[in-house]
């Protein structure tokens, strides 16, 4: 499946966020967080087609409070993977950067979870 121009051009801002969200947050507070399997979707992969997406949220304690932050989705070639992985990654640990004006706008520090690069806070997420 090739992408158009719209889904292009919400390809490249996401990929802007995310980089300015990189930079900033070099100089946030970091805190562990926590992993919670969100669910698989069906979906296309960027070079190949009819893929699955697992997705994730992540939870983390930042001033005596408990946020559940962000979403991520882990790509998988097939469905039977993507269930796999929400097991798998149930409860795994990461290291969550935070803006401490702001809790709720937050990064996971690890670019790769057991091996696999990951999308931070999809657009395609409601």
């Amino acid at each position: 499946m090739l992408l158009d121009w719209p889904e292009l051009l919400i390809l490249a801002v996401q990929s802007l966020r995310l980089a300015w969200r990189w930079g900033r947050s070099r100089g946030w507070p970091s805190a562990p967080g926590t992993v919670q399997p969100a669910g698989v979707k069906p979906g296309w992969g960027f070079w190949a087609p009819a893929q699955y997406r697992s997705i994730f949220a992540y939870t983390f304690q930042a001033n005596g409070s408990r946020y559940y932050i962000g979403l991520m989705a882990v790509e998988a070639g097939r469905e039977g993977d993507a269930l796999a992985m929400q097991k798998e990654m149930a409860g795994m640990g990461v290291t969550v950067r935070y803006d401490p004006e702001n809790p709720y706008v937050s990064i996971v520090e690890e670019r790769r979870i057991l091996g696999r690069r990951f999308t931070q806070n999809p657009h395609w997420l409601p």
